[in-house]
């Protein structure tokens, strides 16, 4: 049916528990890892990390370069998705108090989000990333995007100033 060169199949033997069954490699260092032991990342598990500056590049990891690179980065990737959440959002100039805070950073800027409240959440996280724990002027606007006859669906976009709520201008 097939020959031998046809059928030919790599065979790298496992860094970790040294099975030879294996065609995985690292995406790092390129050594074998067997499925039991190799690490898998998925990014539609990590909704934000194309906001994130330090990526993991690749989706196959041994267990050493996973614990070296990939697990430090994917904790801080939690950690700032966590404080994330708790950013707090003026929006527009909705309180007297937001007024008095001085604004240095640049705004930061979402586009093509899917809902008002996914263009909240990455506008914090952008925030969060930088360190700051509060947002001000949040403007977060809806375009209607589609053809004439097809259905139309609304794109969301937003900017905020990420501030220090305890520097003031006065």
């Amino acid at each position: 049916m097939f020959s031998e060169s046809e059928v030919e199949m790599e065979i790298v033997e496992c860094s970790v528990c040294c099975s030879t069954k294996t065609a995985l490699t690292c995406n790092t260092c390129n050594m074998g890892s067997c499925k039991k032991c190799a690490y898998f990342i998925d990014e539609s598990e990590y909704e934000f990390l194309a906001l994130f500056n330090e990526k993991p590049d690749g989706e196959i990891y041994c267990p050493n370069c996973y614990n070296d690179n990939i697990e430090p980065v994917l904790d801080k990737y939690n950690e700032i998705l966590d404080l994330a959440k708790d950013v707090n959002a003026y929006v527009g100039n909705s309180d007297l108090r937001a007024r008095a805070i001085r604004r240095i950073e640049k705004p930061v800027k979402i586009e093509d989000c899917l809902s008002r409240e996914d263009a909240l959440m990455r506008l914090g996280f952008l925030v969060a990333q930088k360190g700051f724990d509060t947002m001000v002027d949040v403007s977060i606007v809806s375009k209607k995007v589609g053809g004439a006859k097809r259905y139309k669906k609304l794109v969301w976009s937003g900017t905020a100033v990420p501030v220090d709520p305890k520097i003031r201008k006065y």
